[in-house]
């Protein structure tokens, strides 16, 4: 239903199953929540909670499938100066696929925005995976200094 929220996993349990939260709608996922006793905030209300801290705030994707939330997130950090987006090589992949990762890519470098790999703040996951072997290099987890 494009509302971004913040929740760590990807499936959460309604009826006693797991279902994928990209599959419900953010009401749904906000009553199975409940139902754990678990408030699950929408992204608007943590930046307006986060956004007067001096501290570096990182963004982490997991699982953005609209345009309309790459743009939200892409503003939102462009806003702050010391915030950052960040994800896996994985993650990245499912939300910024081939057809649109060029556009993505020269919009971030217009807002001033970075896009690291989790763990490995170095890695400029945009600009790796134009390359085979920076692509290559960028997965393993094990491999820090790169």
């Amino acid at each position: 239903d494009g509302v971004l929220f913040a929740f760590h996993d990807d499936c959460i349990k309604v009826n006693g199953k797991m279902i994928e939260t990209r599959n419900l709608s953010y009401d749904e996922i906000c009553r199975a929540g409940e139902s754990m006793m678990i408030r699950i905030p929408k992204f608007q209300q943590i930046i307006e909670v986060l956004g007067d801290r001096e501290e570096r705030v990182m963004i982490e994707i997991k699982n953005v499938h609209s345009d309309a939330a790459r743009e939200i997130l892409f503003r939102t950090v462009s806003n702050n100066e010391d915030w950052m987006l960040m994800s896996t090589p994985e993650r990245f992949i499912e939300s910024f696929p081939p057809e649109t990762r060029d556009l993505w890519n020269e919009r971030a470098g217009t807002l001033g925005v970075r896009l690291v790999r989790v763990g490995r703040h170095r890695v400029d996951l945009f600009r790796a995976s134009r390359y085979a072997i920076k692509w290559y290099f960028a997965k393993p987890k094990w491999f820090f200094g790169f």
